[in-house]
């Protein structure tokens, strides 16, 4: 993903012209959304990036945090589209008898 040729070929620098759309949301989310949504600074920062790139859709693991503003913002807000691979392969018989005589040694 960060290697050369990934889908990721910028980094985005803070700069007050995003620092100042991301007060923008926080406020908008407090004082002018119906009902009342709050939206934490750095989520805040990271969708105001987004806007200030153009970017048309964000991927973050918390959607529900996000989406209140996906209409406000006229950005599609979405689970990152990643193929992770397994961290560890599931539990064999054999594995669970081991555990199993473990527990009744003790």
């Amino acid at each position: 993903m960060w290697l050369p040729g990934g889908i990721v070929d910028k980094i985005a620098e803070m700069s007050p012209s995003i620092a100042l759309k991301a007060r923008e949301l926080i406020r908008w989310g407090k004082f002018d959304a119906t009902p009342v949504v709050r939206i934490k600074p750095a989520d805040a920062v990271h969708l105001a990036t987004a806007i200030s790139w153009k970017c048309h859709e964000i991927q973050t693991y918390n959607v529900d945090d996000f989406t209140p503003f996906a209409a406000h913002c006229k950005i599609v807000v979405a689970n990152p589209k990643v193929a992770q691979p397994k961290l560890f392969d599931a539990p064999t018989a054999e594995r669970k008898e081991v555990g199993d005589a473990k527990q009744s040694r003790t």
